[in-house]
């Protein structure tokens, strides 16, 4: 396993922009390419919702495959979501529509709403 994050606050939309963030001040911003095809929900919903119980993480793509069989020989649910990619892009495809954010500007967005909301009084 290379990353892990809980899918809670914020859904998975939400987690899988926080999983493309810097892990330290030296590390770069990543991005990922994510095939969710029918949802049978409305986007929000689907990108948004916060069910508790569900883990997103990374491994490498030689250990992909492996990876798989043993969360399938365990019996364990799991979906195969996508790529991690080297380009700074949240690029999540839902229902044949694919909703792309830069990474940059969500990681300054997130790094920055709580201290933008202390000092107005929010």
């Amino acid at each position: 396993i290379q990353s892990a994050h809980d899918c809670s606050e914020g859904g998975l939309a939400v987690t899988l922009a926080e999983s493309c963030f810097k892990k330290s001040k030296d590390s770069p911003l990543l991005g990922a390419k994510i095939t969710l095809g029918k949802a049978e929900l409305r986007p929000d919903v689907a990108l948004f919702n916060e069910t508790s119980g569900r883990i997103i993480f990374s491994t490498s793509a030689a250990k992909a495959d492996h990876v798989e069989k043993l969360l399938s020989d365990s019996k364990l649910p799991f979906c195969r979501l996508g790529v991690v990619t080297k380009d700074p892009e949240l690029s999540i495809e839902l229902d044949g529509r694919t909703y792309h954010w830069n990474v940059s500007t969500l990681y300054h967005t997130w790094a920055t709403a709580l201290p933008y909301m202390m000092q107005m009084g929010v």
